[in-house]
């Protein structure tokens, strides 16, 4: 009788150590596809932009266009009343094939003597201390700090100096790079067509 026992005990505590490998690891396939959602987002979205076309001998290669919304670079300038300066705003945003807001990046143009500053809305699962950083082309890239986050997403901010306008307005692409919660880099093309003459409508620029 005892070894009946011994024989359905070994069953029970074989399956128990099944199961509880099975569950850990759909727990862990659960936790990394969740850690790894942002860079999936951002595969989507470079997905939907078709891959440039293979030129003729003799030209040159062109760049391809990073995944971006009609129609570009927005301007949006306003006051708050009829005898101030206008606050103005350069935008664009990109989103994933859900029409998810992946990055919205923002030049802020205040009246005097407040400074113009980049703002950079990220969706929520980013990884804060790590901060994020805007590239224009090869040059260096420039630090963001972030200030807040809501349920749209995390904000990022840093000056714009002359330094950096100058090279948007010549520039080809700006690149926002952050890190998601696995602390895999993520990085978010912009195109910079269209940047000079949206900037030429902002009043004293």
């Amino acid at each position: 009788m005892s070894s009946h026992f011994m024989f359905f005990g070994s069953i029970s505590a074989a399956l128990f150590v099944s199961l509880a490998g099975a569950a850990a690891a759909q727990l862990d396939s659960s936790e990394s596809a969740q850690a790894n959602r942002l860079s999936s987002e951002t595969m989507l979205v470079a997905q939907a932009t078709p891959p440039a076309a293979t030129p003729p001998a003799g030209q040159a290669t062109q760049t391809p266009q990073a995944p971006r919304t009609a129609p570009g670079w927005a301007v949006n300038c306003k006051s708050g009343a009829k005898d101030k300066a206008l606050d103005c705003r350069l935008s664009q945003t990109v989103v994933t094939r859900n029409r998810q807001t992946l990055a919205n990046v923002t030049f802020h143009f205040p009246p005097s003597p407040e400074k113009p500053e980049i703002i950079v809305q990220l969706p929520l699962g980013v990884l804060l201390p790590a901060g994020a950083t805007v590239q224009v082309d090869e040059n260096p890239a420039q630090q963001l700090t972030f200030r807040a986050c809501n349920r749209n997403g995390c904000y990022g901010q840093a000056p714009l100096s002359p330094e950096v306008l100058a090279q948007l307005r010549k520039g080809k692409q700006v690149n926002v790079a952050f890190k998601n919660l696995a602390a895999n880099e993520v990085k978010v093309p912009l195109m910079l067509d269209g940047f000079g003459d949206a900037y030429a409508k902002v009043p004293s620029s």
